[in-house]
């Protein structure tokens, strides 16, 4: 939201999970919720410990006023700080909080593995775009863990978890803020095995398991896969369980820009769905594969580490189990930053018996045509 559009007469309320915290002749913001500090210089201090305290922007301009700053200077400082705190949820507008707290909300109830979760709209928040995102997880009998809420005032979005601001965003970036608040909570609602970064697809009840480093191409090519008989069980989580079976995580897959033209062929009516951005700045489409692997924690049958390499003929350097699992666990992590020797001896197991390679590909039909040859073997 351009600055401009706040009425100087708004004043603005803390989040409840922020403090001011005094580093020796320094002062820095501690945010709980990111575990994040923001250092504050003197005049930034100034301004903060006004806004903070519920006065309003125009009070804010004249304390800087006050100490030899022009009017011009002193918006010209005020706005994007204030920008800043915003966008961070560091303040929220107190006539947005009071929207929030006093109405009765349109609402989601979502079910997302172990994750009870609940997106409440209000005002002019976009309660379609997200029902597209996210109402594959839609569940009428779940009872949240986590409330996110949302305020929508003239195309920019407040976001709330519980009763604590977390961001205000253009509309634009709405979805992406909200997939990346509702994967926060439920990486912290998983409890025992890990999390690995990777996409999982399945044939004809067999799971192939895809990882990668950015810009493998993970995400193109899993939803190349889903458009050719596989069925999507995500592009980014993969849960490993405690005895090695694995299950996906399908929230919509993000379709970056540089692979809008590649997936043309494979997604239908690709170039009519929304286009959101990133807080990296890249632009996205969220797709949704029709056919969702929920079948719930199997053994993984084919593991795949993929090297895309321009201008090959795609091919499988076989791997050993050892060497597929320790890729696995370098992108691994659980909620309680280890992994029990339980799940080490259960994957193991099921890598064992698993085909386990180095993939590398260029074109995309070559690529679906492979995998399917080996899930078939």
């Amino acid at each position: 939201m351009d600055q401009s559009d706040l009425p100087l007469s708004w004043r603005f309320t803390r989040s409840p999970r922020l403090r001011a915290v005094p580093v020796g002749s320094s002062t820095a913001l501690f945010c709980e919720r990111t575990q994040a500090l923001f250092e504050l210089n003197s005049t930034a201090r100034l301004i903060w410990d006004e806004l903070a305290a519920g006065f309003d922007l125009k009070s804010a301009v004249q304390r800087l006023e006050g100490i030899g700053a022009s009017r011009r200077d002193a918006e010209a400082i005020v706005t994007p700080l204030l920008d800043q705190w915003l966008r961070l949820g560091h303040l929220v507008p107190q006539e947005i909080m009071a929207e929030y707290s006093d109405s009765c909300p349109t609402s989601i109830a979502l079910r997302i593995g172990p994750l009870a979760a609940e997106l409440c709209f209000v005002g002019d928040a976009d309660l379609q775009s997200a029902e597209a995102a996210f109402g594959h997880f839609a569940h009428d009998n779940a009872t949240p863990h986590e409330r996110i809420g949302i305020v929508g005032r003239k195309g920019t979005d407040y976001l709330f978890v519980g009763d604590a601001p977390v961001g205000m965003a253009p509309r634009t970036q709405t979805i992406p803020r909200l997939k990346a608040l509702l994967t926060e909570a439920y990486c912290a609602s998983v409890h025992g095995g890990f999390l690995a970064h990777a996409a999982l697809v399945s044939l004809k009840g067999k799971r192939v398991l895809l990882s990668g480093a950015p810009g493998a191409g993970k995400t193109t090519l899993t939803l190349a896969l889903a458009a050719s008989g596989f069925a999507y069980g995500g592009d980014d989580i993969v849960q490993i369980e405690a005895d090695g079976t694995a299950s996906g995580i399908s929230f919509a897959a993000a379709a970056k820009s540089d692979a809008w033209r590649l997936l043309g062929n494979y997604v239908t009516g690709l170039e009519d769905l929304p286009i959101y951005e990133r807080n990296d700045g890249k632009r996205t489409r969220y797709v949704v594969p029709v056919d969702l692997d929920n079948e719930g924690p199997q053994p993984i049958d084919v593991v795949l580490l993929l090297h895309r390499t321009q201008g090959v003929d795609a091919r499988l350097d076989r791997l050993t189990p050892l060497q597929a699992l320790r890729v696995l666990l370098e992108s691994g992590y659980s909620t309680r930053h280890s992994v029990s020797a339980q799940t080490i001896e259960g994957l193991a197991t099921n890598l064992s018996n698993a085909t386990c390679a180095r993939f590398v590909y260029d074109g995309l039909a070559d690529a679906v045509a492979l995998i399917k040859k080996v899930v078939h073997e």
